[in-house]
């Protein structure tokens, strides 16, 4: 059930930015679309940005786009410098990921802002940070 509708592997870390904000629903409702062609009739969209799961999903239960019964998280919670909280920029931009939280009592607000707009099940990054290191550089013994 884990997927990712309102994203494209295709357009990764910094090519997302070609893109305006508006461009992620109409993928979201092109890959609704072919979902329940390739037969999965519910998913669980755990991560999106702008609450555009939670607008899709309305549009789908009202009948204007083709497309799955969406569980929807919205954005996925994560802690500073983890998983969820990638932004690709630099330091000096002093970004942070949306849903970045770095205390129980932050994230307790965080998921009643969650559920307020939409979530029907939260979503956690517990991991620490996703990069991978370079292997291609020499290291020292």
């Amino acid at each position: 059930m884990h997927v990712h509708l309102t994203s494209s592997p295709l357009y990764a870390g910094y090519n997302q930015l070609q893109f305006t904000d508006s461009f992620w629903p109409n993928i979201g409702a092109a890959h609704a679309k072919a979902t329940p062609e390739a037969g999965f009739t519910t998913v669980r969209n755990v991560g999106s940005q702008n609450f555009d799961d939670v607008g899709l999903r309305q549009a789908i239960d009202a009948g204007y786009v083709p497309g799955p019964r969406i569980v929807t998280a919205t954005y996925a919670i994560g802690s500073t410098d983890g998983h969820c909280d990638s932004t690709f920029f630099p330091p000096s931009m002093k970004q942070k990921g949306d849903a970045v939280i770095d205390s129980p009592d932050a994230g307790r607000q965080m998921v009643r802002q969650l559920h307020k707009y939409g979530a029907q099940v939260i979503k956690i990054c517990a991991t620490g940070r996703h990069w991978v290191a370079d292997t291609t550089k020499p290291t020292r013994a």
